[in-house]
Order: C-alpha cells, then structure tokens, then sequence
C-alpha cells in the first residue's frame, strides 16, 4: 500500500480529449492517476506518457462505465495501489450526431447513450463515494493559511455534463443523459457533503476533442463559434483545469454546483 501522504485520483474516458486533459492536469499537481477508458491503445500510452513527464504514478485500467462489476474493479485497483481514492473525474460519455432528427434514433441508440452518460455517471458516483466514505479525512490545505478552521474532507468528485443539458438545441438522445448527470451531480452533493465529499458538475460549451471532430465539419465548427460570447470553441485543457479547480482544496466550500465551461454560449448565446 502506498504512503497515506500521497494523493490519488480517477479519470473515466482518461484516454483522450477532456479526461486526457484532466489526467495531465493532475499529474502535474503531483497526482497519481488511474486512467479509465474502453481505448486501451491511447489509454496504456497516456500513462507511460504520465509516469514519465510529471514523476507521478499513473496506470490504465479497460473499464466499461456502464457495468457495475467493471466500475467496481476499477475501485478496487486505486485502491490497492495507492490505498485511498481521494479525487474522482468521471468524464466517460457517448455522443452519436443526432442533433436535428429525432425521428431517426433508434431505441438502441438512445439506450446506448443512457447506458454510459447516465448510468455510468451514477454508477461511478455511486462506488467512488462509497470508497471515499471509508477514508479517513484529510486536512484541507490552502494558502495563505485560512483564518477560519476547515473542516477536513475524505474526496471530491466531478461529473461532466453538457451545455445541452441546459438548452433546447437537439440531440434528443445525449442531451436527457446529460441533463440527468446535474441532478446525479446534486444529489451526490445532498447524500456526501455532509460527510465530507463534495460533488460538483461542469457543462462543457463546444470544444475541440476527438469526438466534437468526428461529429462536426469545419463549417459546423464555425457556425457553432457564432453564438459564443468569446468566439471561440474551447481547448481540453480549459475544461480540465476547471475540473481539478473543483477537485482541489481551492474549491472547498463549493459543492452540488453546476459550472458553465461555455465561453458564455448558455448565457449570452451572442451570435
């Protein structure tokens, strides 16, 4: 079992876009993560990329978000390795381009989506909080040294939801997913905090991944800077540092909130 003055985290779909972002954003706070993704080719390269650049341990684990046993076993093996899972990203989501045409998704699909963006969600919440509910607490640090004391916390989670979940602008079958991660994000918040583990969301805005690509053209991608009040779809690494803000003992009066990660889109919608 590793030394109790490490800190450790998970990142479910660590292996590319948001979650790799994030995964490297802790890292370089002197985290060592577990990597949890179904791409084991990026995720088992990500980790060797970690463990050499940042001097932190990192490992990748195969994990389904939509199995129970799975997401188990994924706590599990922070567990042994490190012996606490303090912080917890669950970044794991599915987006087929249905944005304009709801006649045309099938019951399949709209179940796929439910599977991993809500159920996995909850699943991941679920377990990572019961984990955490086992750990001692930890003193909450901050500097310059805080006048008042801080009740010390066992974790942190942060789920990622959707500019979607907050506008009417389609996706008919991702968009439910997402709205329903806020309300699992709020309820982890009323069932933990008081027992020391904050749960906080964000809503990523239009960002420049991966999947965004192979779900978009570059005029779609132009179209969708219109309406940004900042005028420009973000980088990975923006929402990841929004992200480790919440996990970290900067955040440690913020729980059940839902952060816009947008540029302004759901607010000014500009365009």
């Amino acid at each position: 079992m590793a030394s109790q003055d490490l800190w450790t985290a998970v990142v479910t779909g660590g292996a590319a876009g948001i979650g790799a972002a994030t995964v490297k954003k802790l890292a370089s706070r002197g985290v060592n993560v577990l990597i949890a993704d179904v791409q084991d080719e990026l995720g088992n390269k990500l980790a060797a990329e970690i463990k050499s650049s940042f001097g932190v341990d990192a490992a990748f684990r195969h994990v389904d978000v939509s199995k129970e046993e799975e997401v188990q076993a994924m706590i599990k093996m922070v567990v042994d390795k490190w012996g606490r899972l303090d912080y917890a990203a669950n970044v794991a989501g599915f987006c087929r381009e249905d944005r304009n045409n709801e006649a045309n998704v099938s019951t399949a699909e709209f179940d796929k989506h439910f599977a991993v963006n809500q159920r996995g969600v909850w699943l991941c919440q679920k377990h990572e909080a019961a984990q955490m509910l086992k750990q001692e607490p930890r003193t909450v640090e901050l500097s310059p040294k805080p006048s008042l004391a801080i009740n010390p916390q066992r974790g942190a989670i942060v789920n990622v939801g959707s500019t979607t979940a907050v506008t009417g602008m389609g996706f008919p079958a991702y968009a439910p997913t997402k709205a329903a991660v806020l309300e699992i994000t709020r309820n982890g918040a009323f069932f933990y905090s008081p027992r020391g583990i904050r749960c906080n969301a964000i809503c990523p805005g239009g960002t420049v991944t991966d999947m965004s690509a192979a779900n978009s053209t570059s005029a779609d991608r132009e179209a969708y800077n219109k309406p940004i009040a900042l005028k420009v779809m973000a980088c990975p690494e923006e929402q990841a540092s929004v992200i480790s803000f919440l996990l970290s003992p900067e955040s440690s009066h913020v729980t059940g909130n839902v952060i816009m990660v947008d540029g302004g889109f759901s607010s000014t919608m500009s365009g």
